[in-house]
């Protein structure tokens, strides 16, 4: 979601609220749904009164915040993943739809339909036309030659769009055809599997493999996205020598939001219900904790990020070395745990607390590049050893996460911030306040979503992911609902709010690992075509 303004730019909005009345048929809707009636109010207080800009104090670079790898520590790390004892998945957003991708091809559609003829076009629909001339022999979309020939744009765009057609306005984006091969198109969801299992099985690949892979999906196409599974399954395990083990999820309704009127009261629809809203990305934090409960390093990663499968040798080599760090910092977290805990059962002398405690300050230091928020030098003076034992162990005994981080080139979206009393924070450019767009301006990197995580702690058991949000981050946006205005809201984001109390390591990787798909028209880079 991209909020059109800053958060504080708006002034708090209607009536009080306990003056919002829900009727029986909001009550029944609500239970349907898993919502209660706390939560209505919580989140409409949210949209009448929302929180404050992310107070971000500078951007993140290298050596303040992220870390720039020598090819001595690439190798390193790729080892280390290589040779690991740890379950391994991957998670994939992937319940988006391709309409967004089709935007400038649907608007133009309707606009020949009004015009008539390509030459009645206003300008901006007469370069859409031609781009579409160029790039439609770069599209991995089948085309009978006929319509691959065809001046016809109506009739071109009616082939890709219309239902009669390939429709692929339609499909999600997982499902939609992303690049050739000899062997055929390959969908978004295979080249993401083909990706997978390269980095997620193990270094000795004569053994067949278990590989295990969690893709959120919209409820409408979830069979659509199993049947094309088992069409893709034979070919994949051959190569892999593996067999897939794929789990798919929907988004629970329990995280949809309300929205609010111009005037302040819970907006419904035109039928009178009221309105509830998908909650945003960070809607999935329950199936991010799914896959993660059971699984000890975890990639995530968009579903629209990624290159064909045979041009992923960079690709892969990053997510060993993203992985590979993360083992290496998972270790030093259940080092320290243990050092601290057994220094505090022995009821050690404050001094030997206080050596402990230093030693484990130190570790963190250097794995990290930084200590914890409210760990510094300043917070810890005067604190009673044992408390500050119990504080770091509290610390340390939290998810983890490794962040890939890529040279801003301006990419709109998020990227690694210091924040005020929170440390290094993933914050998109929406939670930023108008007074600290400077801060925003000298931005260096950009968040990819190119995360290795861990969310069990050293006994195996999953971490209750809801206690390491920052509720004050939700989105607060201007929208609109069947043409009326409403405030929206969204959860904070997956890799933003939603992991804002994570242990957090950013490293810098390659920009030519991150090619997004965003337009249609980004599949005919260069990085998208085959290779050779």
């Amino acid at each position: 979601m991209s909020p059109q303004d800053p958060l504080s730019s708006r002034p708090p909005l209607g009536e009080p609220l306990e003056q919002a009345v829900l009727t029986a048929s909001d009550l029944e809707l609500l239970a349907r749904r898993g919502l209660t009636v706390e939560e209505v109010h919580r989140q409409a207080g949210l949209l009448r009164d929302a929180p404050p800009p992310v107070e971000v104090l500078k951007p993140a670079t290298v050596g303040d915040g992220i870390e720039r790898l020598t090819a001595q520590q690439v190798d390193s790390l790729r080892q280390r993943w290589r040779s690991r004892d740890a379950s391994t998945a991957k998670f994939v957003p992937a319940s988006g739809a391709a309409s967004r991708m089709f935007a400038a091809l649907i608007a133009l559609r309707q606009a020949l339909a009004t015009a008539g003829a390509s030459s009645a076009l206003a300008r901006e629909h007469r370069e859409i036309a031609e781009l579409l001339r160029r790039c439609r022999d770069l599209w991995p979309f089948t085309l009978p030659p006929p319509i691959r020939g065809s001046d016809d744009v109506a009739r071109v765009l009616d082939h890709l769009l219309g239902e009669e057609g390939l429709g692929l306005q339609h499909l999600p984006k997982g499902l939609l055809p992303f690049h050739r091969h000899p062997a055929g198109p390959a969908s978004a969801f295979e080249e993401q599997l083909r990706e997978g299992a390269l980095y997620l099985r193990g270094e000795d690949s004569r053994t067949r493999a278990a590989l295990r892979f969690h893709f959120t999906v919209s409820p409408e196409h979830r069979d659509d996205f199993a049947r094309h599974l088992e069409q893709l399954r034979p070919a994949i395990e051959v190569a892999a020598n593996a067999s897939l083990g794929v789990e798919f999820s929907v988004q629970s309704p329990a995280t949809d939001t309300v929205a609010l009127d111009v005037g302040g009261r819970l907006a419904r629809d035109r039928l009178g219900a009221l309105l509830l809203r998908p909650g945003g990305h960070g809607a999935l934090l329950d199936n991010l904790a799914a896959a993660t409960a059971t699984a000890d390093c975890v990639f995530v990663k968009n579903i629209d990020n990624v290159l064909p499968h045979d041009r992923l040798d960079e690709v892969v080599a990053w997510k060993q070395v993203l992985g590979g760090r993360l083992l290496e910092l998972r270790e030093l977290l259940h080092r320290s745990l243990v050092r601290l805990e057994r220094a505090l059962q022995a009821v050690a002398e404050p001094a030997l607390l206080a050596d402990e405690i230093s030693a484990v300050r130190d570790d963190y230091l250097r794995g990290f590049g930084t200590l914890p928020p409210g760990l510094d030098e300043s917070a810890a003076v005067g604190d009673p050893e044992r408390e500050l034992a119990r504080r770091w162990i509290d610390r340390l005994d939290r998810p983890l996460r490794v962040c890939g981080m890529v040279r801003n080139e301006g990419k709109p979206g998020g990227g690694p911030f210091w924040v005020a009393e929170r440390g290094l924070q993933i914050v998109e450019s929406a939670e930023i306040g108008v007074d600290s767009r400077e801060v925003l301006q000298r931005s260096t990197h950009f968040n990819p979503v190119d995360l290795a995580v861990c969310a069990r702690d050293r006994h195996g058991r999953p971490y209750d992911l809801h206690r390491y949000v920052d509720a004050r981050r939700v989105f607060v946006a201007d929208k609109s609902h069947d043409g009326r205005p409403v405030r929206a809201l969204e959860r904070p984001g997956l890799w933003n709010g939603a992991m804002s109390d994570w242990n957090t390591a950013f490293i810098e990787v390659p920009a030519s690992t991150f090619a997004p798909v965003k337009t249609v028209f980004d599949l005919v880079d260069p990085a998208h075509q085959p290779a050779g």
